[in-house]
């Protein structure tokens, strides 16, 4: 497995953090490489609540179901991933202060063998990037909804 971790800060209630950014249908407002989400099992999301997203990886069209294998609010997270790619995605929201601290882990698996050593460290680059950027929309768009300029968008 690979792993990357990216942390931010957000000027906004913990709880309205958590919920928001674990949010299924809010993953592509968040999120570029998410074209599509559909089959939500239930709302809001719990242990166990399912769904599939059609997402762009290295190019190619993937086809994704989404679990959530672990769920604590306002604070963990955990969203295991499988089809045509293996993931698990952890969010946690922790205090700093007057800011929501959210960490997010994202464990994958590579192609296998040399090549695949190789490329987890190339993909591993990219999925930083990626996740760093969605980490920071987040941060944008949750401080404007906290001030109270914007509401949520809703599918």
């Amino acid at each position: 497995m690979t792993t990357v971790i990216e942390t931010i800060e957000i000027r906004a209630p913990r709880e309205a953090v958590f919920a928001a950014i674990t949010d299924p249908r809010r993953t592509m407002e968040w999120n570029s490489n998410i074209l599509e989400v559909g089959s939500l099992s239930e709302y809001p999301p719990r242990s166990g609540t399912t769904w599939s997203q059609t997402a762009v990886m290295a190019g190619r069209r993937a086809k994704l179901t989404c679990r959530v294998s672990a769920w604590s609010p306002p604070d963990i997270g955990v969203l295991s991933i499988s089809g045509d790619q293996t993931a698990k995605v952890t969010t946690r929201c922790t205090l700093a202060g007057n800011l929501t601290r959210v960490e997010q882990t994202i464990d994958f698996k590579p192609p296998g063998g040399l090549i695949g050593a190789v490329a987890g460290s190339l993909i591993a680059q990219q999925v930083r990037r990626e996740l760093k950027k969605t980490l920071e929309r987040q941060r944008d768009v949750l401080e404007t909804e906290s001030r109270g300029t914007s509401g949520p968008v809703t599918a």
